[in-house]
């Protein structure tokens, strides 16, 4: 059966079907069958709280609608602490820690370098460092917040699988973050760069980037460093807590810092946290 599974995700992880699911999940008619989606599988199946979102549920069109819906004003409270990373997204923290020997960890006994995930960063600047790997499931808010205020200085699109980002996908493939296709965003606060990886998943055919919403993701594939496109700013100030992009369908985030740059606070592995809630501080 583990087999068989491998191999039909295999399969699925083609784009085209991504792209197919993309058509189905805009599609606003029927809407007693789009209201079934969403009332018989997101909320009575996956229990997502209607209470915190921002519309009634019958007033989204579309499954794609509901699912990068926003949350009522107030709903996640960002921390307010001096020096304060917050969480970007309402997630489970399923990886935390330091980067060893050019390695980050993905699933238990299952690593992967550190440049196959940011092919063009400086690894010896990042040796040392602090990561986490935050899981969005399907049950959870998808839109992705800014975890500080700072400066944004480049955004990167580097195309990959689609593969399932799930507990039996990290166990059974190997390198599916870095192989994934993902977005990185680079930061510049207090003189530490450090980034923020959106990682494509199955079915997440789209990442859509709030801050910079023409920023471009069909360019040609440059061969240096696998990147597709790769855009640089001047002056693009954000602040903790604002919008930064939405996964249109689940995935991963991964928080990269350089080394002595990273306090983490008391969250744990395995444990599920807010968007707003304090990660740690940067020093």
């Amino acid at each position: 059966m583990k087999i068989l599974r491998k191999i039909i995700l295999c399969v699925l992880s083609r784009h085209i079907f991504s792209d197919v699911t993309g058509l189905l999940v805009r599609i606003s008619r029927p809407k007693f069958l789009v209201r079934a989606v969403i009332n018989g599988y997101f909320i009575k199946t996956l229990g997502v709280h209607t209470d915190e979102i921002e519309k009634p549920v019958n007033s989204y069109g579309s499954v794609l609608k509901f699912f990068t819906r926003r949350l009522k004003p107030g709903a996640r409270p960002v921390d307010t602490t001096a020096g304060g990373l917050i969480s970007p997204v309402d997630g489970v923290i399923t990886q935390s820690g330091q980067i060893l020997d050019n390695h980050l960890f993905e699933a238990k006994n299952r690593s992967y370098p550190f440049t196959t995930l940011i092919p063009f960063a400086d690894e010896k600047k990042y040796n040392q460092g602090h990561y986490i790997t935050l899981y969005l499931s399907p049950a959870d808010y998808h839109r992705i917040h800014h975890p500080v205020s700072a400066e944004i200085t480049h955004t990167s699109y580097i195309e990959g699988r689609l593969l399932p980002v799930n507990a039996f996908s990290l166990q059974n493939f190997s390198n599916v973050l870095p192989g994934n296709r993902r977005i990185i965003i680079t930061y510049c606060c207090q003189n530490i760069t450090f980034y923020m990886v959106l990682v494509g998943a199955l079915n997440v055919g789209n990442i859509s980037i709030l801050y910079d919403p023409s920023f471009y993701q069909k360019a040609d594939r440059n061969k240096n460093n696998g990147i597709v496109y790769q855009k640089a700013y001047t002056g693009m100030k954000v602040e903790k807590g604002s919008e930064a992009a939405v996964f249109n369908l689940g995935s991963t985030v991964i928080l990269i810092f350089p080394e002595n740059t990273f306090v983490p606070g008391t969250t744990v592995r395995d444990s599920r946290i807010k968007m707003g809630q304090l990660l740690g501080t940067l020093t």
